[in-house]
């Protein structure tokens, strides 16, 4: 073994793969596609708890985890990491806690984390938005709808992620 270190993007790319397999379970459970829901109104919360962007009040939604029990979101999430093309372009929408953490240039990474039924196996997925300064708490409830998207990173890597849409902060 040499003396050279890994690179940082490799490092990252490790963790998240890492941190994919972890947070993944054994089940290959199937769940069909959910029929269009209304995206959540910022009216019902004050407005420094949302986080919303000024999109069209009815996002139509394929998949919708808040609707589904802890197990089959287990199973959905793991779906995703097992077979994302499958995925690619659908809309989801997903509730979980806030998590943030450094990329490999620096640059902040955020994803909503699930817990399962026994909350021994918790899954994740990464999502892209703009807080611009005003990211919610660790471990804060929030609500993320956005478009599964499948992209290739430069060193060839492959990087999958929710473009978000709507991100909300949930109260307490």
């Amino acid at each position: 073994m040499g003396g050279r270190s890994p690179s940082p993007s490799i490092l990252a790319a490790t963790f998240f793969v890492t941190l994919s397999l972890l947070l993944a379970s054994c089940s290959r459970a199937s769940v069909q596609p959910q029929a269009p829901v209304q995206s959540p109104s910022s009216e019902s919360e004050p407005a420094s708890e949302s986080l919303t962007a000024d999109f069209p009040a009815d996002i139509p939604v394929d998949y919708d985890l808040t609707k589904m029990n802890a197990n089959m979101v287990y199973a959905q999430v793991f779906n995703l990491m097992l077979e994302p093309q499958k995925f690619e372009n659908s809309t989801f929408k997903i509730q979980g806690s806030f998590i943030k953490a450094n990329g490999p240039k620096g640059q902040p990474v955020y994803a909503v984390i699930i817990k399962d039924a026994l909350a021994c196996c918790q899954q994740g997925l990464e999502f892209i938005w703009d807080f611009a300064g005003a990211e919610p708490q660790i471990e804060q409830e929030i609500l993320v709808i956005g478009k599964y998207t499948l992209t290739t990173t430069p060193d060839g890597l492959d990087h999958n992620y929710l473009a978000a849409q709507i991100c909300q902060v949930l109260p307490h």
